[in-house]
């Protein structure tokens, strides 16, 4: 399989990043937790118990939000990096340029720690 190049390497930093683009992706899950509405969004509408006050509490938080974004109350701004990387068994080492002669970090990914029913062989 061909993997296609990035077009950098290291970091980028976005000093503006506009709230209207961010909205979509907004997990609103947690937030009804929060106010221990429990229910997964958008589904949590449709719960008999509390659909209701899920849609009003909801209904609300888009008001708010909206005068956030037109009143510009708060900025966004990110930092993303790409950077070589390769697995080294459960783990995958981050290397500082493409010779990948220097790491710079580990990140430690143990898989499947659920204990299994007797018979059951997981894949290595």
């Amino acid at each position: 399989t061909e993997i296609p190049k990035p077009s950098f390497l290291g970091t980028k930093v976005m000093e503006e990043l506009s709230l209207e683009t961010l909205v979509p992706f907004i997990d609103w899950s947690p937030f009804f937790q929060a106010w221990e509405l429990r229910g997964k969004y958008p589904k949590i509408f449709e719960d008999a118990v509390v659909g209701p006050k899920a849609k009003e509490l909801f209904d609300d938080a888009q008001k708010l939000l909206q005068e956030i974004i037109d009143g510009k109350l708060l900025r966004a701004k990110c930092v993303y990096g790409l950077f070589p990387a390769n697995s080294q068994g459960d783990d995958i080492t981050i290397y500082a340029n493409e010779t990948r002669s220097v790491a710079i970090s580990v990140f430690h990914t143990l898989r499947q720690q659920i204990e299994k029913p007797l018979g059951i062989m997981t894949m290595r």
